[in-house]
This record gives C-alpha cells, structure tokens and sequence, in this order.
C-alpha cells in the first residue's frame, strides 16, 4: 500500500529523543522546550488536523504505522511516546 513504511530495510530504532525533535519541528519551538506531561492540545496549542500531521509525521520519522484509533486516545507528549515505542515494538516483531 502506498505510504506504508518500506520492509525491504531495517526500520528505524525508537527513541525518545526522535519523536520529541518531531514535535518540537511541528510546533516550532526547541526539543528543550518540549515536556512530557503537556498536552497537544490545551498546553501545545495544537488543533485536531495538527496532531493528525504531527502523528503521520512521527510515522515517517520512525518508519513505522500508529494505529489510528491508539492515536485518537494520545492526550500528551508522554502519551505519544509510549504510543511510537508500542508501534516500533510491534513493527520489529513482525
């Protein structure tokens, strides 16, 4: 399916470190700034159609699918990561 990280290659390895330089790229501000309690939404000042960017842009980064309706539950930062380490986990068992 087109858009589907490619199998043919080792995926990218999680870390911290990669989705939070993602979400501080989306939002512009430094990966320093970005703490793992806030919210996208209220704190992050991110709208629906953002995070939906955000998500698929954490996807490419890491080489890997969020599975929509897990995504739809993340409320934080904290809730992102675990959410990009369980998709990269899942991904590497397969």
């Amino acid at each position: 399916m087109t858009g589907d990280p490619p199998t043919d290659r080792a995926r990218r390895p999680f870390s911290d470190e990669a989705v939070i330089a993602v979400v501080a790229g989306e939002i512009g501000v430094a990966p320093g700034e970005i703490q793992r309690d806030k919210t996208f939404g209220k704190d992050l000042g991110l709208d629906s159609l953002d995070f939906i960017k955000l998500v698929m842009a954490v996807e490419q980064a890491l080489e890997t699918r969020i599975d929509d309706k897990e995504a739809a539950k993340v409320r934080t930062v904290e809730d992102l990561l675990s959410l990009a380490r369980r998709a990269c986990a899942s991904a590497g068992a397969r």
